[in-house]
């Protein structure tokens, strides 16, 4: 059965991905999927046509809990899947307790990867851990110090936006003006984002950002937009469009709730046999205290 979840790896794209045109690079860019599956699927089929390969920006699960991994690669792995899919690290993904995104890195590798096409350096990051955004850093001044060449342009995918003056919700300006000094005196052609789950356009570094829409993200308001990006590279540069997917699947199913949504419920499990527990021992007490 093959997988089609797949972990991050560095270098020419055609080592590694098959490209229905050898003189063309198509990339459906995703975002925010939250463990809605069905909505992901969706997205994925219509863009099964018009890309060779698809990038989440983040946000798979909603929580970073194993089971939402195990669910998520359970999908990955029965076919349903119609595009081979790298995912990048987002805050989610990361979760909100002691694991820090270890299920994540486990399956997926390396938070930071480039992919080079042509002259063309798509180089993804781990913006969401303020505590690894100085190796992120290094990383990345590293690697353009030894890959990149005069002329290349590079696309940067992140989960979250850099600060801008459009004001679209980023990471910190700090965390964007180390950013910049890593990139400068590079030809930063466009920025991708997702994050906050709708499309915005402003500019960094004097180059267009772009955030996409979710992937099945719905529980966040209703201005939120459901749609992708399509990336589009020949060897000496890449294009970007927009796609609008209205009408996504919604979370459902009760594995979802039992397993996820509701997760922490099952505490009350051990709890409450633990309360039972005591309870026929303070019983039983009672009862010898009587018969003495």
């Amino acid at each position: 059965m093959p997988d089609y979840a797949y972990p991050s790896f560095a270098g020419p794209v055609e080592s590694k991905i098959v490209l229905r045109d050898p003189a063309r690079l198509r990339i459906a860019v995703l975002g925010d999927a939250h463990d809605n599956l069905d909505g992901m699927e969706a997205i994925l089929a219509d863009a099964a046509s018009r890309a060779d390969v698809a990038i989440l920006l983040g946000d798979a699960v909603h929580r970073g809990l194993l089971i939402e991994w195990r669910l998520f690669l359970q999908r990955a792995g029965n076919g349903r899947w119609p595009l081979p899919l790298y995912p990048v690290i987002g805050n989610h993904d990361v979760g909100f307790h002691d694991n820090k995104g270890s299920f994540f890195r486990k399956k997926f590798g390396a938070d930071n990867f480039y992919w080079r096409f042509g002259s063309n350096m798509i180089v993804a990051l781990n913006d969401v851990e303020d505590d690894k955004f100085s190796e992120t850093i290094e990383w990345l001044s590293s690697t353009l110090e030894k890959e990149s060449a005069d002329g290349d342009n590079i696309v940067l995918l992140l989960h979250k936006p850099p600060a801008n003056e459009q004001e679209i919700r980023s990471i910190s300006s700090e965390m964007s003006k180390e950013l910049e000094r890593a990139l400068e005196g590079r030809k930063l052609q466009m920025t991708l984002a997702a994050h906050n789950h709708k499309f915005e356009t402003g500019s960094f570094m004097g180059s267009p950002l772009m955030v996409t829409g979710h992937s099945g993200a719905y529980s966040y308001g209703a201005d939120k937009e459901e749609g992708y990006f399509l990336l589009e590279c020949d060897p000496e540069s890449c294009q970007v469009t927009p796609r609008r997917v209205s009408g996504l699947p919604r979370r459902k199913g009760l594995t979802h709730y039992l397993l996820v949504k509701w997760y922490w419920g099952w505490l009350i499990v051990p709890l409450l046999a633990l309360g039972a527990k005591i309870s026929r021992r303070v019983a039983a007490a009672r009862e010898n205290s009587k018969v003495l």
